[in-house]
């Protein structure tokens, strides 16, 4: 038994790894669609799978929140469909506080969690709007020549609207036409 959850693990370790290399693959090489709409950046963070445990403590928070119970078949239903997304456990505990916050009503439905998300655009293809954030993604960063648009490194320069949302990768602000690192 414990071989096949070591295999079962694996194959959602690679299958993650393939959803957050597609996306990435998406900045570095981006379609007029990727320049112009953006990627979610949810979509890149969090290295860990959803888990039962964490949708089931998930659920008893939306719960207390609402004040209300809901069906099983709903939260199965929800899980199925997070789970076939790949989604990580980051993403979902985000998006629960985002529902949380901004849902006043105990009737959500699935949509409600595909409602949020975090817009980052590759910054070497388009221009960004003064105030932007901008992130490396990428674990081997060695320097940013922003005059001349060239990254050194496997990584990729993207910018969002600064929107109180962080992501976890290395961060800059734009200084006086220069990229400087935000600690």
């Amino acid at each position: 038994m414990k071989a096949l959850n070591k295999v079962i693990n694996q194959t959602l370790d690679s299958s993650l790894q393939n959803k957050s290399t597609i996306t990435f693959e998406s900045l570095k090489n981006p379609s007029t669609n990727v320049i112009q709409k953006g990627v979610n950046a949810l979509e890149l963070i969090g290295n860990k799978l959803l888990d039962n445990e964490t949708f089931i403590k998930g659920t008893a928070i939306l719960m207390a929140n609402y004040g209300t119970e809901y069906s099983k078949e709903k939260f199965k239903v929800t899980f199925d469909i997070l789970k076939k997304d790949k989604w990580t456990e980051e993403r979902f505990l985000r998006t629960l506080e985002y529902i949380i916050k901004n849902n006043p009503y105990p009737n959500w439905n699935i949509a409600n969690w595909y409602q949020f998300d975090i817009r980052v655009f590759p910054a070497l293809n388009c221009s960004a709007p003064d105030g932007a954030d901008f992130y490396y993604i990428g674990d081997d960063f060695n320097e940013i020549i922003w005059n001349e648009k060239k990254i050194f490194g496997k990584g990729v320069l993207v910018w969002k609207e600064p929107d109180g949302n962080e992501i976890p990768f290395l961060k800059f602000k734009k200084i006086n036409g220069k990229l400087v690192k935000v600690t």
